[in-house]
Parts: C-alpha cells; structure tokens; sequence
C-alpha cells in the first residue's frame, strides 16, 4: 500500500514549482516597485529586485529545461495555464535594467555626498 503524502510534504512540493516560483518571484517584484517609487533612496528597492530576478531566472531556467520533456503546464502552449517564456525573459530583463538604473543613481548619490565642499 502506497503512502499517503502529507500535507507539509504536498505544500513543501508546491513551494518549488515552477507555478509557485514564479507566482513568488511577481509578488517580491511588486513589492520592488513599491519600494522603489515610495523610497528616495534608490538602494531601498534594489534587494527585492534582485530577488525577484534571481526567482525569474530560476523558473525560466526549469521551464526551459523541461520544454523538451513531457508538457509542463508552466509552459504548456495554448492552455489556460501557459505562461510565455517571452514575456518572462522581458520582465526579467526589465527588472535587471532597473537595477542598473539604481546602482548608477546610488552610485552618484554617495560619491556626491563624499565629495569634499568648497
């Protein structure tokens, strides 16, 4: 007789999917562009961006593993789960040039902070 799972072991399952993953990957994006547009400070916002990068990067990662093998829902085309690989690479690449954006604005912030007075 085959075990039944149980429900931590079901829920710790679901927490790496890839529907999951990148259900958690939007929401800490989101929580990005509300730091970044409620923060003067351009550093405030650049950990959860990064988080959310690194949690595209690893759904896009699977799902572009398991393109070849079986069908995935993630990926699965015309189905009313499917989500478009594209559209995640141009969320990803958004966020990544957002990122860029604040280092630089950072950057300039400290070095014109430090910058002896006249």
């Amino acid at each position: 007789m085959a075990a039944t799972p149980s429900v931590a072991n079901v829920d710790a399952n679901f927490r790496h999917t890839p529907r999951h993953l990148l259900q958690r990957a939007l929401t800490i994006a989101q929580e990005a562009v509300q730091l970044d547009a409620n923060s003067n400070d351009p550093r405030v916002a650049l950990p959860a961006y990064g988080r959310a990068v690194v949690l595209l990067h690893e759904v896009m990662s699977r799902a572009r593993e398991e393109m070849g093998v079986g069908v995935d829902p993630l990926i699965a085309p015309n189905t009313e789960h499917s989500v478009d690989l594209s559209s995640m690479q141009r969320v990803y690449t958004t966020y990544l040039s957002r990122m860029e954006v604040l280092k630089d604005i950072a950057a300039r912030s400290i070095s014109t902070d430090t910058s002896p007075s006249n």
